[in-house]
């Protein structure tokens, strides 16, 4: 799998938890009886923004790796 596959899996499964933890945050506030840990939920959305963004680091850099090399090459 190249460099930039890598860092859009990355990104997707990033982007999947933030939408899973901001729907449990939102159901809190319609659902009540249900418990739903808001520190976890929330921890989870910024580890989840971080990964996104060292992914999309990831894939810029691969670019402008790729974008070298076949500048050399060419």
């Amino acid at each position: 799998m190249s460099v930039i596959g890598t860092a859009t899996s990355g990104m997707s499964a990033a982007t999947q938890r933030f939408e899973a933890s901001a729907s449990a945050i939102a159901r809190q506030e319609l659902e009540e009886g249900r418990e739903v840990d808001l520190a976890k939920a929330s921890a989870e959305i910024i580890q989840a923004k971080a990964d996104f963004q060292a992914n999309a680091a990831i894939a810029r850099t691969g670019s402008k790796t790729i974008g070298a090399l076949v500048d050399i090459l060419a």
